[in-house]
């Protein structure tokens, strides 16, 4: 915020934001209420509740006037301000507000019921080289009960990313999972359960949700189990965003008795700026190597994570490729050049046309509270953000859709919180009720998770269906954890919401309100390719990156070829190449198999359900260890376990071992490099200052000294001898018991004329 900034809170729902001013005060705005921020020691209250702590000026309405010194409570109603003497209902409920389940949690069943286990202690390991991450997350999970008990683990995985392994701890060792047929290592679960052994299963369980049945966890005891997934990082601008949710419900009953977040970063191009927004991180930085780390205990965590880094401006096309024997693959990565990158902005939106939005509202079945919140609070963030002139239209979804016949406002909002989430979903007669109302500007924005269950339920043949009505600005808002991807990418461009509704829809509406790279088409020459993913690129708004990933095949020799990206911009051509130059000893970046593996088998989801699918999907599954909604990760205690049920022990496969700890190497090396460095500066700017204290030791007592003994011997040279030898080590800020005992040593040293007359053990006391 800026000097002469408002801010409001909507006044339907449970809304409030704290600032933090930049000269120290704290502000914390309830429901409804709006402020102005005149400059940073101070607010103006126009209406609603207002808490302030630190030395604030505060006006209000009715000529209210107060220097604010540590808690005050305002509310403004009408033309008067007057001071609560207790906390509105509003503040207790933010203090302890809940907030959606991020961290994933343990849910055994108690007596008959579901209750979560508290977590122990909390463990996030992230390796970061260029722009791929992998974080390993080991956790505990406390079983305060007398009784042994089976828990299910719950898992949200951020978008796009691939759980790359999974295991749990039995007997004091890690034992990690084997990729099986999902229908299979349900069986072999379910029978290791009956013979009381130890045994763990994660599935996947649609969208980016994953749960994993953890058995057993004995009674007064922890079971830790270890979960690592891999993604990759799109540059937002100049800048790497990683996120880590660590947001909880159970931790705000129970917190965590330990936590520790440890992030290390390698990149080939030059690191500007490393922040952690989130947290008070220690944080140690190179040209090309960082080093972030954060610990708490019995820590309740409030924010999630978050680490930016900056970088330099690079290329628009970058291609990256691996080979391996006979197989080859790349990644490409696009960004097209910002208009204001580099210029000095408020982030406001630009200005443009008059945006024809027509909002589709999933109210069916499918969509939890959970849900429905976040598309409440999407909508309203979104309203927030267009001006005057635009023009929204509302249509709910659910057995058959309804137009919201007024204009949509808050009072639209609560028109649709009203609404039961109740019924199937047709979202075949929810975009057929579009025809004739929308033109080829119209912007149309879908929330909700694309779960369709009218006519064939069949998602690869939904999305089929809605790729044919060829929309050509349209987007999807997924709400939850939970969602039909295939659906949501054939009606345009996705965005999870369920991570931060204000977040999305910013982007979204910054997306639409200025031009973007459209009607992208790739092309190689001299590189034979196949499976390029996405097949159909999307449109590119400004400051971001579109990664795309596929296989070639590489020859006998060295490869030299160019990759040509066309498109139009505003109207207008334009156009990106890069050179290609492959080495026949290209083994570097070993992480692109499993990335390209996880988009083909998105691909292969939308080619149907049929056994032969299926087939397929399991058989790439097992090749590239990596989950699929016919595949799971099954834990077996023993080779014994694996011989009794035929599942064979797979590690050929360890795409991104190499990768990620030469990455890990290089950045300690160069870390542990500068820190030496800084050392040995450090000890002889040491050397350098005893030296300078050894030289002047002394000084300060010789006025005292010709003072008590005019004519004497001096320290500073004279008759006495004294002037090349230090008689002791000590310097200016002893304490004064010291100084009397040097003056009291000089007066010794005064009765003699000559050193020469002073024994060993004398010049030993010296010493």
């Amino acid at each position: 915020l800026l000097p002469g900034d408002q801010v409001r809170t909507p006044k339907r729902g449970a809304h409030a934001v704290e600032l933090r001013l930049a000269g120290g005060g704290r502000l914390v705005l309830g429901p409804g209420t709006l402020i102005e921020i005149p400059n940073a020691h101070g607010a103006r209250l126009y209406t609603g509740d207002l808490e302030a702590k630190g030395a604030l000026t505060l006006t209000g309405p009715g000529d209210f006037a107060r220097q604010g010194d540590g808690t005050v409570l305002l509310r403004a109603a009408g033309r008067t301000t007057k001071e609560l003497k207790s906390a509105p209902r509003w503040l207790a409920g933010y203090r302890n507000s809940s907030t959606d389940e991020w961290m994933g949690s343990l849910v055994a069943q108690v007596d008959g019921r579901n209750v979560p286990l508290t977590i122990g202690h909390h463990k996030v390991n992230v390796d970061i080289r260029d722009q791929i991450a992998r974080t390993t997350i080991e956790t505990s999970f406390v079983n305060r009960t007398n009784g042994t008990l089976e828990g299910t683990f719950y898992f949200p995985l951020p978008a796009d990313a691939s759980i790359s392994g999974f295991g749990m701890w039995i007997g004091g060792e890690l034992v990690e999972a084997d990729i099986v047929e999902k229908q299979r290592a349900r069986a072999i679960f379910e029978d290791i359960l009956r013979r009381r052994e130890d045994p763990g299963l994660l599935e996947w369980t649609g969208g980016n949700l994953f749960k994993a049945r953890v058995f057993p966890i004995f009674g007064n005891s922890e079971k830790r189990i270890r979960i690592q997934y891999t993604q990759v990082l799109p540059l937002e601008g100049s800048t790497l965003r990683y996120r880590y949710a660590l947001r909880s419900e159970m931790l705000r009953r129970t917190p965590l008795r330990s936590l520790r977040v440890q992030v290390r970063v390698h990149s080939s191009r030059p690191i500007l700026s490393l922040a952690c927004p989130s947290h008070e991180v220690r944080t140690r930085r190179t040209k090309h190597a960082a080093s972030v780390e954060f610990d708490a205990e019995t820590y309740t965590p409030e924010r999630d994570f978050e680490l930016r880094i900056g970088f330099d401006k690079g290329r628009p096309l970058t291609v990256i490729p691996h080979r391996r024997g006979d197989d080859g693959y790349f990644m490409l990565q696009l960004s097209p050049p910002d208009p204001a990158a580099g210029a000095w902005t408020r982030g406001l939106l630009p200005d443009s046309e008059p945006l024809d939005i027509v909002v589709i509202a999933d109210t069916s079945g499918s969509m939890h509270q959970g849900a429905r919140a976040t598309q409440l609070d999407f909508l309203q963030s979104l309203l927030a953000l267009l001006g005057e002139k635009d023009r929204v239209r509302l249509l709910t979804c659910d057995v058959e859709p309804q137009w919201y016949d007024k204009p949509v406002d808050d009072e639209a909002l609560d028109w649709l919180d009203a609404r039961r989430s109740l019924g199937w979903t047709d979202l075949d007669a929810a975009f057929d009720a579009l025809q004739g109302k929308i033109s080829k500007e119209t912007v149309v924005i879908y929330v909700g998770d694309g779960v369709g269950t009218t006519g064939d339920a069949d998602p690869v043949a939904l999305a089929d269906r809605l790729r044919r009505l060829g929309l050509r600005r349209s987007h999807a808002i997924a709400t939850s954890s939970t969602y039909e991807k295939g659906v949501l990418e054939a009606i345009g461009t996705l965005r999870d919401a369920s991570a931060g509704p204000v977040v999305a829809a910013a982007a979204l509406i910054a997306e639409v309100a200025q031009p973007t790279v459209e009607n992208l088409k790739i092309s190689f020459d001299g590189l034979r390719t196949a499976r390029v993913y996405p097949e159909r690129l999307p449109n590119l708004p400004a400051g971001q990156q579109q990664i795309v990933l596929g296989r070639f095949q590489p020859t006998a020799g060295d490869q030299k070829g160019t990759v040509t990206i066309n498109g139009t911009l505003a109207g207008k051509p334009v156009r990106y190449t890069a050179e290609l130059a492959l080495k026949a000893d290209e083994e570097g970046n070993s992480f692109l198999p499993r990335l390209w593996a996880r988009r083909h088998v998105d691909a292969l989801l939308q080619e149907g359900r049929t056994p032969a699918v299926k087939s397929e999907i399991v058989s790439f599954s097992e090749e590239f260890g990596i989950m699929t909604p016919y595949t799971s990760l099954l834990v077996l205690e023993s080779d014994q376990q694996r011989e009794r049920y035929g599942v064979q022990r797979r590690v050929k496969m360890r795409d991104g071992e190499r990768f990620f700890a030469d990455g890990r190497g290089a950045a300690t090396r160069e870390l542990q490099r500068k820190q030496m460095l800084e050392a040995r500066a450090w000890v002889l700017d040491l050397r350098r200052r005893m030296l300078r204290e050894i030289r002047t030791m002394g000084l300060h007592l010789h006025d005292n000294f010709n003072e008590s003994f005019p004519g004497s011997i001096g320290l500073g040279g004279g008759a006495g001898g004294y002037s090349d030898s230090p008689l002791f080590f000590t310097s200016r800020a002893e304490s004064a018991p010291r100084a009397r005992a040097a003056n009291e040593l000089l007066d010794e040293m005064a009765k003699h004329e000559d050193a020469e007359d002073w024994d060993a053990e004398e010049w030993e006391g010296v010493e």
